[in-house]
Parts: C-alpha cells; sequence; structure tokens
C-alpha cells in the first residue's frame, strides 16, 4: 500500500486557507448556507489534493492498487482558448499505454469551443486513438498490467507530485500488458526503426524467467486478428525477437506472446 508523504499533508492547510481567502473576497464572513456549502467544498479540495499528488507519485512506477488519473489532450489549456496548443498523437497514446502499463487508467480532458463543437485538431488526435484501437485493442481491453510495466530509457509520468507532459516513447522503450487469463503477454513497442531487425525484452531474460512454455511470438500485423509470426531465441540480455522489415508507419506496435499455460513468474 503506498503512503501518502508528510510534505502532502503539510501542504493542505494551504489549500483551505486559499478556499478561504476567496470567501473573504467574496464578502462571506460568517458560515451561512454557502459558507457551509464552500467549507465542504475546501474539505473536497484537501481531500483531492492529498489523493492527487498520491496519484502523480504512483505514475512512476506500476503499483498493486488500480488508479485513475486525469491529462488533457491540450499542451496549454483544459478548456478551449484562442491559440490553444496540443500535444502530439503519439504522446497522447503512449502516455494513455504507460498508465495501463503500471495498472492505472486515463481519464482524458477534452476542451470543445463555446458552442460545443470540437474542434478539428481535437478530433484528429482522437479518431487517430479510436484507429489505433481498432487495430490493437486486444492488448488493451479486459487486460492486466504485467509483473513489470515494462522497459526502456524513456521515463514516463510524474515523480514527487510535479506535473510532466506525456512523453513519447523510442524504439528502445515497451510497454507490458497481459491477458486476464494470465496466458498472453502484450509487449507494446512504442517505436520501431525503419531498419531495426531485432527487439531484446530484458525483462525475460534466462536468469529472470523460464520461457519454455511460450508457444508463439506474433506482431499483430496491421488489423485486428491478422498476425506475423515471429522467430525467437532466449539469451542472457533477454528475450531476443527477429523482426521483420517494418511494414508500415504505426504509432505503436504490438507483440502476442502465447504461452502454453500462464505467464511464468518472474525471479526478482
Amino acid at each position: 500500500m503506498t503512503t501518502i508523504h508528510q510534505n502532502q499533508i503539510k501542504s493542505a492547510p494551504a489549500v483551505v486557507s486559499r478556499v478561504f481567502w476567496h470567501l473573504e473576497c467574496w464578502g462571506l464572513k460568517r458560515i451561512d448556507a454557502w459558507g457551509v456549502t464552500f467549507l465542504v467544498c475546501a474539505l473536497a479540495l484537501v481531500v483531492h489534493h492529498v489523493i492527487t499528488v498520491q496519484t502523480l507519485l504512483l505514475l512512476v512506477a506500476i503499483t498493486a492498487n488500480y488508479w485513475l488519473t486525469d491529462d488533457a489532450i491540450s499542451s496549454s489549456s483544459w478548456c478551449y482558448t484562442e491559440g490553444i496548443g496540443y500535444y502530439s498523437k503519439k504522446q497522447v497514446l503512449h502516455g494513455f499505454l504507460d498508465r495501463i502499463s503500471k495498472n492505472g487508467n486515463l481519464l482524458l480532458n477534452i476542451s470543445p469551443k463555446a458552442d460545443g463543437t470540437i474542434p478539428a485538431e481535437q478530433k484528429d488526435i482522437l479518431l487517430s486513438m479510436g484507429a489505433w484501437l481498432k487495430k490493437y485493442g486486444e492488448a488493451v481491453y479486459a487486460t492486466r498490467a504485467g509483473e513489470e510495466y515494462g522497459e526502456g530509457p524513456t521515463k514516463m509520468g510524474a515523480a514527487h507530485g510535479v506535473f510532466q507532459a506525456p512523453a513519447e516513447g523510442t524504439a528502445s522503450d515497451v510497454r507490458f500488458t497481459r491477458s486476464k487469463d494470465n496466458s498472453t503477454l502484450y509487449a507494446v513497442l512504442l517505436g520501431w526503426e525503419k531498419d531495426q531487425k531485432e527487439i531484446i525484452l530484458s525483462s525475460l531474460a534466462k536468469d529472470r524467467i523460464d520461457v519454455k512454455s511460450l508457444k508463439s511470438v506474433e506482431l499483430i500485423n496491421g488489423s485486428a486478428g491478422n498476425y506475423q509470426r515471429l522467430t525467437f531465441i532466449q539469451g542472457s540480455p533477454g528475450l531476443i525477437i527477429r523482426l521483420p522489415e517494418r511494414p508500415f508507419e504505426e504509432m505503436a506496435y504490438v507483440l502476442k506472446l502465447t504461452f502454453s499455460d500462464r505467464i511464468p513468474a518472474l525471479n526478482k
């Protein structure tokens, strides 16, 4: 169980102070119906503040608790403004994949205009995510986090309660999920160099896992249910998977590792 850091508790009174400062500015000198309402809001803000900071800390690594966090589609605002900026499609998708690999989920905020219409740039990002999920959704829907969230140099998520922009992964970054029955491991490649011939999953090295029950490794080849079988060998560096010539440009690629029984436990 994750503990709440002492600094989070210390900073909570500041949230209350800010709320009551606003109450005084609005002329609410006594605790009447409005005052009670805002007092409840103040207490809710304290709870939200503590939980939000705790959740942000969880984003750095995989956790036993299931959690939810929110982020905006915009890099500059949580509501529509003139000249609003946006994260890239890869940033939004990779941020989402990173969260689910850590036993979390994403509540994505969009910013409609005053008349309720969704700007074309936001539609484009949402539709691209939908198109990706239509092809590779089996690595997302009804899955669970793996024993490890992934591997690679790109660190995603917040540290010490500080918001960070979502990051685009690289060809060295992988995020894991597994099927609900724990017989299939999905390795989501956040990049694939044009001339890349193999991927080494270091989490599946010889000294960490016995892969005798690994029946097959397949690439989801651009559409749901379309698989291309790949060759693999386990060594000291990890599970070495031979990649074909990159068949298409994608925001992320999915490898499906199917075991004859449950996925063996990792040696820590």
